[in-house]
């Protein structure tokens, strides 16, 4: 890992390629991410954010905010990774990035409905309000993927609309959204099978209500998909 984190300061600071720094320590934050290794990937995007805003590059600036706000997702941090994608979100709206400013929203959403799943029995009244300004969100990366013409990421919308429903329990919006999802998806291999499992979902739960409410688990952990899109960021 040592000679992972030497590459910046070997090349790029030796010819005081601040772009170049700044893209090469996200990406090195990025390879310790994908290897799980979030204390490291932090210091490498807190690293690359210093540097991209001392020469302004506000992509640079936008995709660390992401990446950071996906690290903070994975370690169940959902309040402050929402809080980063809406740091990017903020950016791209200036630089009118579509593609970035839907996968933004599709991100914050996630982290809204995650943190609004931990709350739902210690805080009702905050969870209700984190799914409903989920839902907003998400319609909100719906529309500008209808827009765009975004088969794949539309059929993400509406598995992750789906899943908000159904983890509200109002189980005929939930199959609603969840069917939507699997009619787009249907030549989307990479995503057929968590449909498949959502449905399934819905089904057993609809069928089970009344069950539930005397007792009954199931053992479901849904996970809400984000919009990774940007993550390396190459030699311009």
């Amino acid at each position: 890992s040592s000679a992972i984190r030497d590459v910046p300061g070997s090349a790029r600071e030796a010819m005081n390629d601040k772009n170049g720094m700044a893209g090469s320590y996200n990406n090195i934050g990025e390879i310790y991410r994908m290897q799980e290794n979030y204390s490291d990937a932090l210091k490498n995007y807190e690293k690359s954010l210093a540097i991209a805003n001392e020469i302004n590059n506000k992509m640079i600036v936008a995709v660390v905010y992401s990446n950071m706000g996906s690290t903070d997702y994975a370690l169940g941090n959902f309040a402050e990774a929402s809080q980063n994608f809406l740091a990017s979100l903020k950016i791209r709206e200036a630089m009118n990035d579509e593609h970035g400013i839907g996968d933004c929203y599709n991100n914050i959403a996630c982290a809204y409905a995650d943190e609004a799943k931990n709350l739902k029995k210690t805080n009702p009244k905050k969870s209700d309000s984190l799914f409903k300004e989920a839902l907003k969100n998400h319609f909100a990366s719906l529309a500008i993927r209808k827009k765009m013409d975004d088969p794949y990421n539309m059929v993400s919308s509406y598995g992750n609309i789906g899943n908000i429903y159904l983890n509200q329990g109002n189980f005929t919006k939930s199959n609603e959204f969840l069917n939507l999802d699997h009619r787009k998806g249907s030549n989307r291999q990479i995503l057929m099978r968590s449909v498949i499992t959502d449905l399934t979902a819905c089904e057993i739960r609809f069928r089970l209500k009344l069950r539930l409410g005397f007792g009954l688990r199931l053992g479901f952990r849904l996970r809400f998909r984000l919009g990774l899109r940007k993550f390396i960021i190459g030699d311009h």
